[in-house]
């Protein structure tokens, strides 16, 4: 009787899993479509990206002026490691004209100004999204990259190209990675 019990437990289990199987899946075409690629919505663009990806993949970095020092140790740790498919997009003239100084691959969007008012690391972090948008609508796999980043390695090299979406974190082990922060207390530095 226990048994009999169990099974049809069980078989119920297995018939609600089946109908929201289902159901994900009508649920995943719905909401993530497949995007063609279209040139046309950015050509200017297009014409950078088939120029410069490999396997129609490269790493984006966002740079303003004020990352101006960070932008260069990370372009020339690229460029020592031999990665050729990367880009800068630059959110200033002077970052342009930094970029094509140091031979270094370039595309200025169109202004924005929420980013130019603050400026900061973070406010470009904002911005990284819509723009991995324009990329993406082109038909091209972006690694977005942080320009505190140092490569030892070509990274597509180790990709599994497993899922849609991947996020790189600061974290350096296990614990980091899920958000435990280790800090020491120094009163001399008036913080923790």
């Amino acid at each position: 009787m226990e048994l009999k019990r169990q099974a049809k437990g069980l078989n119920e289990k297995l018939r609600l899993a089946e109908q929201g199987k289902d159901h994900a899946q009508e649920q995943a075409l719905r909401t993530n479509p497949t995007v063609l690629p279209d040139e046309g919505l950015n050509p200017r663009l297009a014409k950078i990206l088939a120029e410069l990806a490999v396997g129609k993949e490269l790493i984006v970095a966002l740079a303003n002026v004020n990352v101006k020092a960070m932008l260069e140790v990370w372009f020339t740790n690229i460029k020592r490691v031999s990665i050729p498919n990367y880009l800068v997009v630059a959110l200033d003239d002077t970052m342009v004209d930094f970029c094509k100084s140091n031979d270094v691959p370039v595309y200025k969007r169109d202004p924005d100004k929420v980013i130019n008012s603050i400026g900061g690391n973070h406010a470009v972090c904002g911005l990284k999204f819509r723009i991995s948008r324009e990329f993406l609508q082109l038909g091209y796999s972006v690694l977005l990259s942080d320009v505190d980043i140092v490569y030892l390695q070509n990274p597509f090299d180790h990709l599994h190209r497993d899922s849609e979406v991947e996020s790189m974190i600061d974290g350096h082990n296990n614990m980091t990675a899920y958000g435990y922060n280790d800090v020491f207390d120094e009163p001399a530095m008036d913080w923790a």
